[in-house]
């Protein structure tokens, strides 16, 4: 072997070699990692709530509710997505309402805040707990409403009506229990249960319930089984009648 021929044998041996070092710390750079930014939520991306209906429900339970939706779409700390969900879900007519009683700003010009301040003066106004309470003491169950239906009402009404009694401890002790035991007996539309319940020793307003609407049940099984006995004596009596008639 001649000079020349050692020579590129050597510069062969230090390339691969250096290819070889190359590959080698290639493997231990890092893979660069792709930044997982957190998508952004615009107004387009959440389907508008239900639209209010007073009749339904009242204005404060809606709110609650819409804030829920807010929370869970995650835009409640943003009051300004807030306000246009709000704007747009309330309805057409709610919304009418709103202009008129902001004219001449916008509605799109008031905060969330305020909006709601609005919208809660105008559709669910403070009464006095006077008329609350006339309101609770004339409810009774209808004639077409069932013992749970009733209880409902009742725990409606009774929660603006702020029965309370001063105590020497500075405080405002409820007795709102006392009042909602009273006139749920007093409004119960079946006599029979109501006297019932009036000879009983139950005291607690939740048991009472629980034993008007075992009450409530256990009669209307009743009817239904009574029902059921008319019906199929009535069907042997007609098979009797064809019977008879048949052999005359």
């Amino acid at each position: 072997m001649d000079a020349e021929q050692f020579k590129a044998l050597i510069d062969a041996m230090n390339k691969n070699q250096q290819l070889l070092i190359e590959r080698l710390l290639s493997k231990d750079k890092p893979e660069p990692t792709v930044s997982k930014e957190t998508p952004v939520i615009t107004i387009s991306h959440i389907p508008p709530f239900e639209s209010y209906e007073p009749k339904k429900e009242k204005f404060k339970y809606y709110m609650q509710h819409f804030e829920n939706y807010l929370m869970m779409k995650d835009v409640f700390q943003d009051k300004d997505k807030c306000a246009q969900i709000l704007l747009n879900s309330i309805g057409a007519s709610n919304y009418n309402i709103l202009a008129a009683l902001i004219a001449p700003k916008a509605p799109n010009e008031l905060p969330y805040d305020d909006l709601l301040k609005v919208l809660e003066n105008h559709l669910a106004p403070k009464r006095s707990c006077l008329v609350s309470q006339h309101y609770f003491l004339s409810t009774y169950q209808k004639q077409d409403s069932s013992i749970s239906d009733y209880v409902a009402d009742l725990r409606r009404d009774i929660a603006e009506c702020e029965f309370t009694v001063d105590c020497e401890c500075s405080k405002n002790v409820s007795v709102a229990d006392i009042f909602l035991r009273a006139q749920f007996i007093r409004g119960i539309k079946d006599s029979w249960i109501k006297e019932q319940i009036l000879q009983s020793e139950l005291t607690d307003f939740n048991e009472i319930v629980d034993k008007a609407i075992a009450l409530e049940t256990s009669k209307i099984d009743c009817h239904e089984l009574s029902k059921s006995n008319t019906t199929g004596l009535e069907d042997i009596n007609k098979i009797i009648k064809r019977n008879r008639e048949s052999k005359t």
